[in-house]
């Protein structure tokens, strides 16, 4: 599961982050961080690998509500990833410029940076950065921000031969996107819920409209030009096409996108088509939104809220595993119930890493969360096998570990060299299942429904009827909705 954890990251949508569009980082400096607008060349390379390290040297809470991913106006294929530096680098911000694959799962990294931000403006601008994607060479590049009550954005800005130029541009938090998870992973019934019909046409035609499509309808070309991001000219810059809505080459889009567009659509037909479908279809709906808006937090919320990343896929792994017999599923109107179980990553944190990794000594850590039975952590006597071991009640011979780090929390992960994320439970009872959730391969993401496997863990609804009832639900990148109602459920492998 390790292996892919990266790249899941720099899919997901993760929406993590600004609460809305408009969403403003206060005010005041980082008083751990550089004061100055721009990050010279000593504070690059110090900030790379500082020789000491300090676990109280953390990230502001100015800094953090800067994190997120941003979207590219004019082309949502390329995205850039705002996160905590790593280990050594915890009081920087990290960018990673990527653009995603149209054919299969995952995304291409083709720049990051690592810079201090400087908050005492309503601007900043970084050049001559160390783009450590690239081998460590120094590009004529920089991230250029500006935000004030209406917007927020970042530019991606170059004068070097290496920089990739699709990637230059500005782009925008993703939460000015209607559902912009709707990129990055395939859409189901689950995520309908609270929708309008018309909130489906306007989620249908965002894809259009993110690719610079002009419309003939005057609606929805005056929504769009309302946002932010809306480019109506990128079409024909890029060589797509042209401006009017016929010249519009769709071979611009995602297998992901153009599977979303295809179930959209066929949603938008199905209530439609019912005997009297502007009363029918809008009653039917209303009452299912009021039904869905009446729902209570899930028990388990608080144990996961931390490692998700609103309605993407999580900031880091969470095994969920349910009951695939019909028995013992419960149905409550708009969602289900099923015994299952989840676990999130065996937590290392920073204190008693630095114990074991920097100083030798001993640390004891939670291995499970339900019975609190607890693991001796010693540094490793062979980096062969891992950079710790974990020595368990009762057994004399340790298990080894590698170890991850965590940017958000601040935290450490283990694995070993199976690449298996060692997990604890947190969490054993009901989960709540929202109807029309589904299970799925994250591999299988692009492909046309028509072309898509199913059973275990390529595609199956989670549900008392499902075909392939044998095997239990079972994925490590869930996607909850705000109250911990499960949406999706994906396997990411190993």
């Amino acid at each position: 599961m390790r292996k892919i954890v990266y790249a899941c990251l720099c899919v997901a949508a993760a929406a993590m982050f600004l609460t809305s569009c408009g969403g403003t980082p206060s005010g005041g400096e980082d008083p751990q961080s550089s004061a100055a607008a721009s990050v010279t060349r000593s504070d690059q390379e110090d900030g790379e690998e500082t020789k000491e390290f300090d676990s109280t040297r953390m990230l502001s809470a100015d800094s953090r509500e800067f994190c997120g991913i941003y979207l590219k106006a004019g082309d949502p294929s390329y995205r850039i990833e705002v996160k905590p530096g790593g280990r050594r680098n915890r009081n920087q911000l990290s960018f990673t410029v990527s653009r995603s694959f149209k054919d299969h799962f995952g995304s291409e990294t083709l720049h990051f940076c690592q810079m201090f931000p400087d908050f005492s403006r309503k601007e900043w601008m970084s050049f001559d950065l160390t783009d450590q994607a690239s081998e460590g060479n120094r590009l004529s590049c920089g991230f250029q921000a500006t935000w004030n009550e209406e917007e927020l954005w970042i530019e991606f800005q170059g004068r070097s031969d290496g920089l990739e130029d699709g990637a230059v541009g500005r782009y925008y938090p993703e939460d000015c996107y209607v559902m912009p998870e709707a990129f990055f992973r395939p859409l189901n019934w689950a995520d309908l819920w609270g929708l309008a019909e018309e909130d489906m046409r306007i989620l249908r035609n965002q894809f259009y409209a993110a690719h610079g499509r002009a419309f003939a309808d005057e609606g929805l070309q005056t929504y769009f030009e309302n946002q932010p991001w809306y480019r109506p000219d990128a079409a024909s810059s890029s060589g797509i096409g042209g401006e009017e809505p016929a010249d519009f080459d769709e071979t611009v889009f995602s297998g992901v996108e153009k599977r979303n567009i295809e179930f959209l659509l066929e949603m938008e037909k199905m209530l439609s088509e019912k005997e009297n479908p502007q009363t029918a279809s809008d009653e039917l709906l209303q009452g299912l939104r009021d039904e869905y808006e009446m729902r209570s937090q899930t028990p388990y919320y608080q144990k996961i809220k931390d490692s998700m990343a609103g309605n993407s896929l999580p900031r880091s792994e969470i095994l969920v595993e349910i009951s695939a017999d019909p028995e013992d599923f419960e149905d409550y109107g708009v969602f289900y119930t099923a015994p299952g179980r989840i676990s999130l990553p065996v937590t290392v944190s920073p204190a008693d890493y630095e114990a074991v990794m920097k100083n030798g000594q001993e640390a004891e850590i939670t291995v499970n969360g339900l019975t609190e039975e607890t693991a001796v952590m010693k540094i490793s006597d062979n980096i062969d096998f891992g950079e710790c071991r974990l020595y368990y009640e009762g057994e004399d011979e340790p298990d080894y570990y590698f170890i991850t780090y965590e940017p958000y929390s601040g935290n450490y992960h283990l694995w070993q060299n199976s690449a298996d994320t060692l997990f604890q439970p947190v969490y054993e009872g009901d989960i709540f299942i929202l109807k029309g959730a589904q299970e799925e391969y994250v591999n299988y993401f692009p492909l046309p429904l028509s072309s898509h496997p199913e059973g275990p863990y390529a595609l199956r609804n989670i549900s008392p009827d499902g075909e392939f009832s044998g095997d239990d639900y079972g994925g490590n990148y869930p996607v909850f909705d705000s109250r911990g109602y499960l949406k999706a459920l994906y396997y990411a492998g190993d």
